[in-house]
């Protein structure tokens, strides 16, 4: 898949060092990716949920560094490309505020 917004995952691991072998994971992993749906998410990324957020869309939030952050994903399969659209820590996720700015 193409990530769109790879400079927002290695802006949060900038800022926050001790995600950055979890980011580089996470980018790792989208980039082989050939998902076609979220089932096929989840054989990678077993916790793997999909939310819809205020905008009527569903998201998929991946776990990351061991459920110490959240990596929130468009995917859009037919054109196999991934929006990361938001990361965050286990307990701002928790807020569940996210979801209304999406």
């Amino acid at each position: 898949m193409h990530i769109i917004s790879k400079t927002h995952i290695k802006k949060f691991a900038a800022e926050n060092p001790q995600s950055l072998p979890a980011m580089e994971h996470i980018i790792d992993m989208l980039q082989r990716a050939k998902w076609k749906n979220v089932n096929e998410v989840r054989a990678i990324f077993p916790h793997a949920d999909e939310v819809e957020v205020k905008s009527g869309r569903k998201v998929v939030v991946l776990n990351a560094g061991g459920n110490n952050w959240r990596v929130v994903v468009s995917f859009h399969y037919d054109r196999q490309k991934a929006f990361v659209l938001k990361i965050m820590s286990h307990a701002e996720y928790s807020r569940m505020k996210w979801k209304k700015v999406l």
